[in-house]
């Protein structure tokens, strides 16, 4: 009987007691936190990877031709840039001296800087060269672009009804007009030839396409 009392009244003492609170460890949770939401050594090495290769396809990028084909040195550019004119005849004379083969190219073709072309004299130039004429450079702001063979209209037909055109505008004569360049496609010999009539004749590389050229005509310098 003093068994039991004694069982009892322990497993009230038991039942009596205050709960006991166990304080929280806080470096231990935030350590388990960190360690939930830390990636793998593995992910984060690709993602600097993924960066690495990223900024290297941009740098190329950046870096690269379009066409992936050599170019002039100004690039797709024709016409004085950033020099005298006196220069750029210079220049234009080494890149036509450069030019080799027989595959037709744009070429820049340019009056003395100081005497531009009357719609005779350019027409006088011009005159049986075995080229394709397609734009007219008539000073800043102002290209004509043509079609070449015009059917029906000779190549004096055409210029001078370009010069009508910019006469009638510009509510001057005809013979006011003037030319400060020529776009052409030639071979490199024809260009020669054409070279020896005029101020400066700058070709392009071969491989420039029509409408992704730079012009700056010689009276721009």
């Amino acid at each position: 009987m003093s068994d039991n009392r004694t069982d009892h009244s322990s497993n009230s003492g038991y039942r009596n007691r205050s709960p006991q609170h166990v304080r929280a460890d806080r470096k231990r949770q935030r350590e388990l936190d960190w360690e939930d939401t830390r990636l793998p050594a593995w992910v984060a090495w690709v993602s600097v990877l993924c960066l690495i290769v990223l900024f290297l396809g941009f740098i190329m990028l950046a870096s690269s031709d379009r066409t992936n084909k050599p170019m002039n040195v100004n690039g797709d550019q024709l016409g004085p840039l950033d020099v005298s004119a006196q220069q750029y005849a210079g220049y234009a004379k080494e890149q036509l001296d450069k030019a080799t083969g027989d595959e037709p190219r744009w070429a820049l073709v340019s009056p003395d800087p100081n005497h531009w072309w009357t719609v005779d004299q350019l027409t006088e130039i011009l005159k049986g060269v075995d080229a394709r004429v397609s734009t007219f450079y008539l000073g800043p702001g102002t290209q004509r672009a043509v079609a070449e063979p015009a059917v029906g209209h000779t190549r004096a037909d055409v210029i001078r009804q370009v010069a009508e055109g910019v006469a009638q505008r510009a509510q001057i004569p005809v013979s006011d007009v003037r030319f400060d360049g020529v776009l052409v496609y030639a071979t490199p010999s024809v260009l020669r030839e054409l070279a020896k009539q005029v101020y400066a004749v700058e070709p392009a590389h071969p491989d420039a396409a029509y409408g992704r050229i730079g012009i700056r005509p010689i009276g721009a310098a």
